[in-house]
């Protein structure tokens, strides 16, 4: 889900650098999750958006969620953002002309347990958010590869140092992405943003991994098909 949101963003908030669309997007998956979890029975308290924490922050929407930001004050491109256009500007601007500054997912549970009952004020720069670092750290670990069945059992396998299965889950991670991209990047003359997001929640529905029902699910790992995810680009 975190990968799909990233690359959609690339096209639906293009204005956005890499930084903010890793933002933007784990805080649309914590809120998701958050909602599952309540959903399970895991958690059965009103979340920190069902409170109204973040009220009068501006809304993005990202796979049909909408959440709460915050503006990235004075915010300037950087050299490491590896696929973004270079400018000084502290924001850009988007087809429409209007402003699109950089912005921040925020995250509404840290914020609820840090500030107790006293809610900031809006338009607070000083509010929790959902940090690149941890998105894009979250991302790398996560890919390993499916189990090969063909070399016998586990036990009789070459095992890897850390350094080559750190290795191989950025080559699935970069495969992955690579596939979404090619996805997106198909629609994107057809259909606006709206459009696109709109349809980025059922593909993800289609061909996300097959995992256990219900809580014996939560958290559980399954096999991502790049071919399916492949089959969603647009025919011409």
């Amino acid at each position: 889900m975190l990968a799909f949101g990233v690359q959609l963003l690339k096209y639906t908030m293009s204005e956005q650098p890499l930084s903010s669309r890793l933002s933007l997007a784990q805080a649309m998956v914590s809120a998701n999750s958050r909602s599952k979890a309540v959903y399970l029975g895991l958690e059965n308290s009103k979340s920190a958006e069902e409170e109204g924490w973040g009220e009068g922050q501006p809304t993005v929407t990202v796979m049909g969620r909408d959440i709460r930001t915050m503006k990235r004050w004075g915010y300037q491109w950087k050299k490491d953002e590896a696929d973004e256009p270079q400018s000084s500007a502290a924001a850009v601007h988007g087809e429409d002309g209007e402003e699109k500054p950089a912005l921040w997912g925020l995250d509404l549970e840290a914020l609820k347990k840090s500030s107790g009952s006293s809610q900031p004020g809006a338009g607070s720069s000083n509010l929790p958010i959902h940090t690149a670092h941890s998105a894009r750290a979250y991302l790398l670990k996560s890919f390993d590869s499916p189990p090969d069945t063909t070399t016998g059992p586990e036990s009789k396998r070459k095992s890897k140092s850390a350094a080559a299965k750190q290795a191989e889950k950025e080559e699935n991670l970069g495969k992955l992405l690579g596939a979404l991209d090619l996805v997106f990047k198909s629609w994107a003359g057809t259909l606006d943003a709206k459009e696109l997001d709109r349809k980025a929640w059922s593909w993800y529905i289609r061909v996300r991994p097959d995992v256990a029902d219900g809580v014996a699910g939560w958290g559980g790992k399954g096999v991502v098909k790049l071919a399916d995810i492949l089959a969603l680009r647009r025919t011409t």
